[in-house]
């Protein structure tokens, strides 16, 4: 999971000045400005290797619950 911890890291904080794209759409859908379709594109991208790792994470903590190891 190296490569997806490097990019949620790399791409969940880029661009690190002024402010990561995660940070400005998490404000721009508190204050009900989100919703054009480069913000929906912004969050998939940068958000997108936190997700997935996220999902990996959850999928084999499920396996190993169910396989009891």
């Amino acid at each position: 999971y190296s490569g997806l911890i490097f990019g949620s890291i790399l791409l969940g904080l880029a661009p690190f000045y002024p402010e990561p794209h995660l940070v400005k759409q998490y404000h721009r859908i508190l204050d009900g400005t989100f919703g054009e379709p480069l913000d929906w594109l912004d969050l998939v991208l940068h958000g997108g290797p936190a997700i997935a790792l996220a999902f990996f994470l959850i999928r084999d903590w499920i396996r190993a619950r169910s396989s009891g190891t």
